[in-house]
């Protein structure tokens, strides 16, 4: 009898404790990624979604002595002529910043030697 009532406690604090540890697992933020995961990531984005109207080196449509706050702008919220609203499409404003950062990046960068 005394063993049947611990067995019920025991289940009793599972059954209690069980749904808030997979709520906690599950809410829980993922580990920060690395400075280069996080280029390539931006680089990839780049690639796919703005490679095709602004060139691979960010050479067509962008002015790189905007500042930061505009080029978000654009990037999340649309411009002229043309620019699509990269904010309704899931672009999310740290990967917005990163876009800039790397587009900035591929302007100034040195020509690759031949």
């Amino acid at each position: 009898m005394q063993g049947t009532i611990i067995r019920l406690k025991k289940l009793a604090i599972a059954l209690v404790a069980l749904p808030l540890l997979a709520s906690v697992l599950s809410n829980s933020t993922s580990v920060p990624a690395t400075n280069a995961a996080v280029q390539d990531d931006v680089a990839a984005i780049y690639k796919a979604k703005c490679a095709m109207c602004h060139g691979a080196k960010a050479e067509k449509k962008f002015d790189p002595a905007k500042s930061d706050e505009e080029l978000l702008n654009t990037v999340l919220k649309g411009g002229k002529p043309g620019m699509p609203a990269f904010e309704t499409k899931g672009i999310t404003e740290e990967q917005a910043k990163g876009i800039v950062a790397h587009m900035k990046g591929l302007r100034t960068a040195p020509p690759a030697s031949e």
